[in-house]
């Protein structure tokens, strides 16, 4: 009951005015609204039938609340309270906490007119720039040997519509523009073949960074087979291709520790110079080993 108050009677204008919202600057007076821990102690108006949280706009009367409100009777039971309480606490919390600079205290907190204005060029759908994407995924299928500056100018040309401008012109008007175009073009040319130089150096400098990393990981690799070569000869162990052999050099250990080292220098010589694709380690296992040492005893 405590649920269906809040849902369908105080948060009804919030879900509302946050879809009617242009701008998120906008949002912070409904924000700062559902930001309030008084409920959290006495949640006793919440679920009194009324709007609480917007008392200037009535309630939905529908089914559900007739059923809720008008045709029941509250039971002489705390735990909707509770309830209440429990859920308007969640609810401060999760405002205090994920919308802090919508609140009062946040930079987004109050109306700010330069911000305002600075928000006026942002898009508020993402629709241009995935059809931007799937125009350039379109020319890449039918063109796969273009180049990306032949697509980019070939978007920015449609996108632009720079035939419908120019047609729009006056004679005199469009004469003159695509004269001053004819005089910047071999600036812009030049900007163009300097950009690309720049691309390419860019792609240079990450390939040499993925040679530079391959080598070093292969360098590291070697140090490892070494490593692993010299723990078995430091061991004066030779390496073990089978069960058998695993078995016959650990009886040759006298102590646990010796056991151990033997075979964490064996799985060590298997995982960096052999490289096997999936390691068996039931035949290294050390204390099936062990058992099987104890039950031949």
């Amino acid at each position: 009951m405590a649920l269906v108050n809040l849902e369908e009677v105080n948060f009804q204008h919030f879900q509302v005015g946050l879809t009617r919202t242009v701008q998120l600057l906008d949002a912070y007076v409904l924000f700062a609204v559902l930001w309030c821990p008084v409920w959290s102690k006495d949640p006793s108006d919440l679920i009194s039938g009324e709007t609480v949280l917007f008392p200037e706009v009535p309630p939905c009367k529908d089914d559900i609340f007739d059923a809720v409100f008008l045709n029941h009777v509250l039971p002489d039971t705390d735990v909707i309270s509770e309830s209440a309480s429990l859920m308007s606490t969640h609810l401060y919390l999760t405002v205090s906490r994920l919308l802090k600079n919508q609140l009062p205290e946040g930079c987004h907190g109050t109306d700010n007119e330069t911000i305002r204005e600075e928000s006026l060029t942002v898009p508020k759908h993402n629709r241009t720039s995935e059809k931007n994407f799937a125009d350039f995924k379109q020319i890449r299928h039918f063109k796969p040997n273009a180049s990306i500056e032949h697509i980019e100018a070939t978007l920015m040309w449609v996108n632009n519509k720079t035939v419908e401008w120019l047609d729009l012109m006056d004679p005199e008007i469009k004469n003159a523009k695509i004269t001053l175009a004819m005089k910047r073009a071999p600036e812009f040319i030049s900007k163009w073949h300097e950009r690309k130089i720049q691309l390419k150096q860019n792609r240079l400098e990450k390939l040499k960074e993925k040679e530079t990393e391959k080598a070093r990981k292969d360098a590291q690799s070697i140090k490892n087979k070494q490593t692993a070569l010299d723990t078995l000869q430091m061991l004066n162990l030779q390496p073990c291709n089978t069960v058998q052999d695993v078995t016959e050099m650990l009886q040759k250990c006298r102590t646990e520790n010796e056991k151990e080292s033997a075979l964490k220098a064996q799985i060590t010589f298997y995982k960096f110079v052999i490289i096997l694709p999936i390691l068996n380690t039931n035949s290294f296992s050390f204390l099936k080993i062990k058992r099987n040492l104890i039950q031949n005893s």
